[in-house]
């Protein structure tokens, strides 16, 4: 499809409406969703999932090809069209709600409605929200050096001047991904359900060509304005990546939206309270399902 292979989920009846789910990362993949979230789903909904070009089980990308949100966006449509899909619903995590947002700004009449968990709309807004508790973080951990590190770059007029300070997360992400969750309870079962790697594995090349990527930290907050479909965002209380000025603009800007926020949650709702996440994503694709046909 369009030049390469894309491993693809379908769960649930076809006859059921369709959702898109698209993962975060860069490079995240959907085997995670799909553990946590394809049995609650499936019963009543159409679940499609992918992992994104360059991604995990897809096809690897060339050095020299060009990957960016907006292929991304286009395999999007033609998956849709492959799948014989006339409208579906979105669900965009994390960096995926980017893609969501800019597949509803470009095909709205395939959109019944758009989900968002956790977007990052504005990379530069969400970094700087999230720099300062990192670097408590460190400073809780002993490494002051990276405590004062965070705080210079979230206080610097051009955060992304040296390019994406990725050793920032990666110095955390070491000790596991506890900073993302809120109940460190679930950490085991996210490093559970996280796929094997192998040393041949491609993802970092795509996953590093979209952070490289300018227009991967253009703020997309301005299209929000466009959005005309009813559109969900869910947000956990302690999540790190959707900042409230990207809460309060969605608020302001879109017409049909509606706001949900997770107590005791992080960045990731789908696994904290997986119940009644499901619970809420099925309502809000079933309450706006495609009646044209």
């Amino acid at each position: 499809m369009r030049g390469t292979r894309l491993f693809v989920e379908v769960c649930g009846d076809a006859s059921e409406p369709a959702l898109l789910y698209l993962h975060g990362g860069p490079g995240f993949g959907c085997h995670e969703f799909i553990l946590w979230q394809a049995g609650l789903l499936g019963g009543e909904l159409r679940l499609i999932a992918f992992d994104q070009r360059g991604v995990l089980r897809s096809d690897p990308v060339g050095e020299d090809e060009q990957l960016t949100e907006n292929v991304l966006v286009e395999d999007c449509e033609a998956l849709r069209q492959a799948l014989g899909v006339e409208r579906w619903a979105v669900l965009g995590h994390s960096f995926g709600g980017r893609l969501a947002l800019r597949y509803a700004e470009r095909y709205p009449a395939r959109v019944t409605c758009v989900l968002f968990e956790c977007p990052g709309w504005d990379v530069e807004a969400s970094e700087r929200y999230r720099l300062p508790v990192l670097a408590d973080l460190y400073d809780s951990l002993g490494e002051t050096a990276l405590a004062r590190e965070c705080r210079d770059l979230s206080a610097r007029a051009d955060m992304f001047a040296e390019g994406y300070r990725l050793d920032l997360l990666a110095g955390l992400d070491a000790r596991g991904v506890a900073w993302y969750l809120a109940d460190q309870g679930f950490l085991l079962a996210m490093k559970e359900a996280a796929p094997q790697l192998t040393s041949e594995d491609h993802t970092a090349t795509a996953a590093m060509k979209l952070i490289d990527d300018p227009g991967g930290r253009e703020s997309l907050l301005p299209m929000l304005s466009g959005l005309q479909m009813p559109a969900l965002l869910i947000v956990g209380e302690s999540d790190l990546v959707t900042s409230p000025g990207q809460i309060s603009a969605f608020r302001g800007q879109v017409p049909n939206g509606r706001v949900e926020v997770f107590g005791h949650c992080g960045h990731f709702v789908q696994l904290e309270q997986a119940d009644e996440y499901s619970a809420l994503v099925t309502a809000f694709v079933l309450q706006n399902q495609d009646t044209s046909s």
